[in-house]
Parts: C-alpha cells; structure tokens; sequence
C-alpha cells in the first residue's frame, strides 16, 4: 500500500489545525475562569482609588477652611483708597489699614506622623 506524500501532508495539516482549535478552545476557557491573582490587583486598586478620594475630600475642606479664614482676615481690616500726588500716573492706591481686632483664631492641625530614623526601614 503506497500513500501520498501529498495526503501526509493534508493529514499533518489538519491535525496541526485541531491542535490550535483546542489550544485556543483551552485558553479561552481559562481566561473565562479567571484567578485570583486578577481579582487581588483590582481589590487593591479599588482601595487605593478610595483613600485617594479621600484624601481629595480632605484637601477641600482644608481648602475651604483657609479660604474662609483669609475671607474673615481681610473682612477685619479696613481698605482706604488714597491719592499718590508724588507718583504722578493719576492713579489711586490701596493702602490695607489695621484695625484693632487680632486676626482670627486658627484652628490647630493635628500632630504631625512620628519620625523615623534613616536606617529604620
């Protein structure tokens, strides 16, 4: 019985094609399942997307706070508006004047983190 070389090679072929269907097949299969390794790194990215948005919300209210503060300094002091004849430009001045009123009272920060010595880590 003689075969083909032709034929052999049309059988190898074809097998070659089977193999990489189930080889694809068995890829597909896995990435559908999934492992934990996957799901580990975007647990922790959720988390760091979360105390990042905290600390976004934090910087605001200390934002808003100064805001409010230099809002209640400025309000304290009086602004006169006076003529400068030796600049002659014609223009008017802003000269901030004190008051007697102390600025306002600041609240106080929390302490800050523990140091740690340079051959601690």
């Amino acid at each position: 019985m003689t075969v083909n070389r032709s034929k052999l090679r049309g059988w190898a072929q074809v097998l070659a094609q089977v193999a990489a269907v189930l080889l694809a097949l068995a890829a597909l299969v896995t990435a559908l399942k999934g492992n934990g390794t996957t799901k580990a790194a975007y647990e922790e990215h959720d988390k760091a997307i979360v105390q990042n948005q905290h600390a976004v919300a934090t910087t605001h209210e200390q934002l808003e706070a100064l805001r409010a503060y230099v809002d209640e300094h400025q309000n304290a002091h009086e602004a006169i508006i006076v003529e400068l004849p030796e600049a002659g430009t014609g223009r008017a001045a802003i000269l901030a004047v004190g008051t007697d009123a102390s600025p306002p009272k600041v609240a106080p920060l929390p302490p800050p983190a523990q140091s740690r010595p340079f051959n601690a880590l």
